[in-house]
């Protein structure tokens, strides 16, 4: 699973980045087979002037299945890029639990089946 990292604000440092490189390991991870391309963007949208202004967006490609996107904004980068994480990882859980209930639906063998032949 690839993943980049950008941002045009100087508050960027490394500790940031490996932060998000473990939120996004650890609510992703699972689905990574599934998984092309992660792109994350940071912005600071008022600068300086503070305030709930820090905005992430996670934009996160699916090698067959399209493309989701997570997005927040809060107080520190850490915070919204957590909850942008969790918004992206809680859509492709309702996406996969969708598919499995339309192919169950349609006639399918359920999976608990499908692994016991």
């Amino acid at each position: 699973m690839k993943m980049l990292i950008r941002s045009k604000t100087s508050e960027i440092n490394q500790s940031l980045y490996d932060y998000i490189d473990r939120r996004v390991d650890f609510a992703l991870g699972r689905f990574s087979r599934l998984i092309d391309f992660i792109r994350v963007d940071l912005f600071d949208l008022n600068g300086p002037k503070g305030g709930l202004d820090k905005r992430c967006e996670i934009k996160i490609k699916f090698i067959r299945h399209g493309l989701i996107i997570g997005k927040a904004t809060d107080v520190t980068f850490e915070l919204a890029a957590s909850r942008a994480i969790e918004r992206a990882a809680n859509q492709i859980k309702k996406g996969l639990k969708h598919r499995l209930t339309r192919r169950v639906r349609n006639g399918a063998r359920r999976t608990e089946e499908l692994t016991s032949v």
